[in-house]
């Protein structure tokens, strides 16, 4: 959450027109053919039966197979047998010419598409006829030879009815000598042009944008309860009141700015869906820019406090101004150093050249040191924490 949280400072009618706009072209791979058998694998969707529907697109998932037109590479003897198949028939047939270069996408990494020796014995798989002859395939085969020389004929589709792991196969024969052939796959979504797990993963950010929103709500009105029976009560006094809730606003706030990081990312995902990544504006990287940068600045608030609470002046527990301005100079470089990483992750411009990794790298130790500094220093200043129960540090803060 730490880079990828949008900005609650964006408005959000902006990023309501953004969802608006006309969407780019899908998701595309391009890769040479030369001598090389090469198969290329990636997860297709079709989620219009499924709970994930509601915020799809609904396009129609398919493959499709094209050839650039490069002047002196095709000839007339150019022809490229192509064979789509899906992953689960794949391991139950036997190819006469196995692949030699495999590409494949993360779900297909994930499940061992992409790595060689794992097939099963020959005698355990049938040959591609023998299963197109016996109809014992799960998903629909397309095995057809192109000619990417002819215009006409140079593109070939491939509707996808279930989701599964799709590879095609792609065994070229006279391709000009010392040229290289190339081919562009365009993998279609039924759900639009974000990659699988950004998508799954715009369904976690809503139900924790729900989450978050519940709880907000449930502990809002529990504070307005409490703090309307603390100045009822005689017995308690302003500064015990204020200590207690202090931190019950500061919860408070960071559930309302989560719900507000989580919602926007949502809409963020909704709209790279429609628009696809492919579409360049300088208008997107800004917007990109603010949901970084916003993130960034919730997120250092939240570090703020961490340190404050660490260091022993949330409470008023040590008194030192020193200590108070070194937990405000950590936050300030941290946030230096979040701005920069966001400027450049955001591509309106790149301050780092090509350093970006160095510095989410730096930013990920300091963080993990001032964590283990932190637990230390709370750690040890328990007993001052049992003295001072008057501020009530109960797992609600009642």
């Amino acid at each position: 959450m730490l880079f990828k949280s949008i900005s609650k400072l964006i408005p959000v009618a902006t990023t309501i027109v953004s969802l608006l706009s006309s969407s780019a072209s899908a998701l595309e791979d391009y890769h040479e053919l030369n001598d090389n058998v090469l198969q290329s694998c990636a997860y297709i969707a079709n989620y219009e039966d499924s709970y994930r529907w509601p915020l799809s697109e609904h396009l129609k998932p398919q493959i499709t197979i094209r050839y650039p037109q490069s002047e002196g590479v095709y000839n007339a003897d150019t022809r490229v047998d192509t064979l789509i198949i899906s992953y689960t028939d794949l391991q139950n047939v036997y190819l006469k010419d196995e692949p030699t270069v495999k590409v494949c996408d993360e779900t297909a990494i994930n499940s061992k598409v992409c790595t060689f020796g794992n097939e099963k014995s020959i005698g355990s798989r049938l040959s591609l006829e023998d299963m197109l002859e016996e109809k014992t395939n799960q998903h629909a085969i397309s095995h057809f030879s192109m000619s990417p020389a002819d215009k006409d004929k140079n593109t070939h589709s491939f509707d996808v009815a279930s989701s599964d792991i799709y590879c095609i196969i792609f065994k070229a024969e006279g391709v000009t000598k010392d040229k290289s052939m190339g081919v562009i796959i365009d993998w279609q979504q039924s759900f639009g042009k974000l990659l699988v797990s950004e998508y799954h993963q715009l369904y976690n950010n809503l139900y924790l944008t729900f989450a978050y929103a519940l709880l907000t709500a449930i502990y809002g009105y529990y504070i307005f309860k409490k703090l309307s029976k603390d100045k009822a009560n005689a017995v308690l006094n302003h500064q015990t009141i204020y200590n207690r809730s202090l931190i019950q606003f500061k919860i408070l706030t960071y559930l309302l700015g989560s719900t507000i990081v989580f919602f926007l990312t949502c809409l963020h995902l909704v709209q790279l869906n429609k628009i696809g990544y492919q579409k360049t504006s300088f208008t997107l990287f800004v917007i990109r820019f603010f949901t970084l940068s916003s993130g960034t600045l919730f997120n250092t608030w939240a570090i703020y406090n961490f340190l404050l609470l660490a260091s022993g002046v949330f409470f008023g527990l040590v008194k030192d101004n020193k200590r108070h301005l070194l937990v405000q100079i950590i936050s300030g470089i941290l946030l230096l150093e979040f701005l920069i990483y966001d400027v450049d992750e955001s591509r309106v411009y790149s301050l780092l050249r090509g350093q970006a990794f160095f510095l989410s790298n730096l930013i990920y130790y300091e963080l993990i040191i001032l964590f283990m500094l932190s637990t230390y220093c709370l750690v040890s200043m328990v007993p001052m924490f049992k003295t001072i129960y008057r501020i009530n540090l109960s797992p609600l803060l009642i």
